[in-house]
């Protein structure tokens, strides 16, 4: 009988470990679709409430970014205007939770204003994202563009 309990703990220390990953997957997506949102709002501020002091994010051609860097970046691009973000739409193609860690895999499909009409720009993304003290915090990625059509 004692092992049969233990198995019933650990069936259901797991299923609860895969519920908490679960809301984890969840979380980070809607935490992504809110800063796009915020983006598209003109509030920059609000899109980097998701990202760790820590982060990091590569894009070719460009220095690793840090949060400062990025916090410029986007009063920019989410600042209206010219060249601002108009739409900006995440298209998930993985969103994987592992205890404290989620991993999302997208594409973004941009159109800044002053692009001709119908076109756009692609970009590919790779986030990692920690929960830390209760909170998932985007703290790595790697960006880099796919396609601008015309």
């Amino acid at each position: 009988m004692r092992i049969s309990l233990a198995a019933l703990a650990l069936l259901a220390a797991a299923g609860a470990g895969q519920a908490a990953a679960n809301d984890g997957v969840d979380i980070v997506r809607q935490k992504i679709e809110q800063g796009a949102a915020a983006c598209m709002s003109g509030r920059p501020d609000d899109v980097m409430k998701s990202y760790a002091r820590d982060i990091r994010l590569q894009y070719p051609g460009v220095p690793d970014q840090d949060y400062d860097s990025l916090a410029k970046a986007y009063r920019q691009l989410c600042g209206g205007g010219k060249g601002a973000v108009e739409s900006t739409i995440p298209g998930f193609e993985e969103v994987y939770a592992s205890g404290p860690m989620v991993i999302a895999r997208l594409t973004w499909t941009t159109r800044l204003h002053g692009m001709a009409p119908g076109a756009s720009r692609k970009l590919r993304d790779f986030q990692i994202w920690e929960k830390r003290d209760g909170e998932w915090m985007f703290v790595r990625g790697v960006h880099y563009p796919l396609t601008v059509s015309n």
